[in-house]
């Protein structure tokens, strides 16, 4: 894993005070390691010696930066920010100013604002990710969300790479019940995120939002190569319970809002995708070996060697072209009473009665998913990370599937392999669905991913590239389906 290196800057009255103790224990509880500089009785010379002093510790991967209150520290902080991230440029920065809201901060330059003018013009073109609260007015959902969109394209238009308006307080209304929500928007030049979780949640249990935790939270988990929609998940999370650790428990999670919701049809979300929720569920949580093939004989073949689980995967052909394809699998899928995946193809999936479909995080923005459902199909889901379950769990799919757990030869992937630890931690969150973890796994790695707890392992190179593809699977079945291998060897 990424070694964890967070800096804090910040004006503070001593560096053991409660807001650095805060960050400190922030830092600790998920795994990071902080280095700390407060500003508050250094003339500027200091404060540059001070930041000066940094370049010895270890290299930031993260650096959170709270409350700077002069002018002149803003400058000198931009200058040493500007001249280590050219030096280091996968670095982010992550800035909570506690003190500004996000409509003072989006407001244009005036002469009673200059700490902030200086501000927007020196130090957000350098910022990753810029924290601020919403100022809370009136009931209307809609209108307060497009007044914090419209807010954050302000500052995006100044520099900043991406802005986050944390815990915005919204009456959503369920079955003529109010119920008061916290919603956290983030926005950058490619996505819009929106997080819920119940008021409640954050008072009493949760930690105090007005110390910078959040943003410590977030630099922590970004710091360790998360990239920011699980990093804005986890820090939310963090914040949410009462423990200082990883969150674990779901409970603490917050929400992906989507379109077609109650809390999505309030704020106004135009219906990007054609959801539906509450899928048919499969037969078991334990999917076992799950091969993925790209041909109707390989399913054949991996078919006779007794697997009841599996997928085609055809990809960047015309459904014309795969029509013949998929009609044969099902056949076969039925022949041999197995659980018959078909990847992407979903329209010929319904047409054909196939067990179920597949669905990739791309393919989710074309695919109708009610017409998915009303077949009664089941859904299989491709995940990468905390968002993209959680946004899954919103749907509640038949099947989530965690990748790529390792790096793969078979699909160029945006994201980064996740590895054995994220994995165990995905298991963990979402251990009443059947979890099917993929990407980059063979024989060898295999009894490693299954030690997790998911209840499914998919491959496809172990299989098709074998030099034996029938010991293969054998030896498959052995370790994602033990229970069944010695269920046969004593019937």
């Amino acid at each position: 894993m990424t070694q964890a290196i967070i800096w804090t800057i910040a004006s503070l009255a001593a560096r053991d005070n409660a807001a650095t103790q805060a960050d400190i224990n922030t830092i600790n509880a998920l795994g990071g390691s902080g280095y700390h500089v407060s500003t508050p009785l250094l003339s500027d010379a200091d404060f540059a010696a001070e930041l000066a002093i940094l370049t010895a510790a270890p290299v930031a991967s993260a650096i959170k930066i709270g409350v700077i209150a002069t002018t002149s520290h803003v400058a000198i902080l931009a200058d040493f920010l500007q001249a280590y991230k050219q030096l280091h440029p996968e670095l982010s920065v992550i800035y909570e100013p506690l003190s500004i809201s996000l409509s003072d901060m989006a407001k244009a330059e005036s002469a009673d604002s200059v700490l902030i003018n200086t501000i927007k013009i020196r130090l957000l073109p350098i910022v990753d990710v810029l924290i601020l609260p919403q100022e809370q007015g009136g009931s209307d959902a809609a209108k307060l969300f497009s007044a914090t969109k419209q807010a954050i394209n302000t500052l995006l238009s100044v520099g900043v790479k991406g802005v986050c308006a944390k815990a915005i307080t919204v009456n959503s209304y369920h079955d003529d019940k109010q119920q008061s929500i916290a919603l956290d928007v983030y926005i950058d030049g490619q996505r819009e995120i929106l997080l819920s979780s119940p008021s409640a949640t954050l008072t009493p249990r949760s930690k105090d939002e007005h110390k910078g935790i959040f943003s410590s939270a977030l630099a922590t988990v970004i710091a360790q190569d998360y990239p920011i929609d699980d990093a804005l998940v986890v820090a939310r999370a963090y914040l949410n319970q009462t423990a200082d650790a990883w969150p674990t428990d779901r409970r603490d999670f917050p929400e992906v809002v989507l379109p077609n919701t109650v809390l999505g049809d309030q704020l106004g979300l135009a219906p990007q995708m054609q959801l539906a929720y509450d899928f048919a569920p499969c037969d078991t949580n334990r999917l076992g070996l799950y091969p993925v093939v790209d041909t109707v004989a390989w399913l054949e073949k991996v078919l006779q060697q007794g697997v009841k689980t599996l997928q085609l995967r055809i990809k960047d052909k015309t459904p014309a072209e795969v029509v013949d394809d998929i009609k044969a699998a099902v056949a076969l899928g039925r022949q041999y009473q197995a659980r018959l995946f078909i990847n992407d193809y979903w329209q010929l999936a319904i047409d054909h009665g196939a067990y179920g479909v597949h669905l990739g995080q791309e393919d989710m923005l074309f695919a109708d998913f009610e017409a998915i459902k009303t077949a009664g199909l089941k859904l299989g889901l491709s995940t990468h990370g905390y968002y993209e379950i959680l946004r899954a769990h919103q749907i509640k799919p038949s099947y989530i599937a965690l990748g790529h757990i390792y790096p793969t030869v078979t699909k160029d992937m945006p994201s980064k392999p996740q590895g054995l630890q994220r994995l165990q931690r995905y298991a963990d969150l979402m251990q009443d669905y059947p979890l099917v973890a993929i990407g980059g796994i063979s024989i060898a790695r295999a009894r490693l991913v299954a030690a997790t707890g998911v209840g499914s392992v998919a491959v496809v190179t172990a299989i098709t590239r074998a030099d034996d593809y029938k010991q293969a699977i054998a030896d498959l079945l052995a370790i994602a389906e033990p229970h069944s291998v010695l269920a046969c060897a004593n019937d």
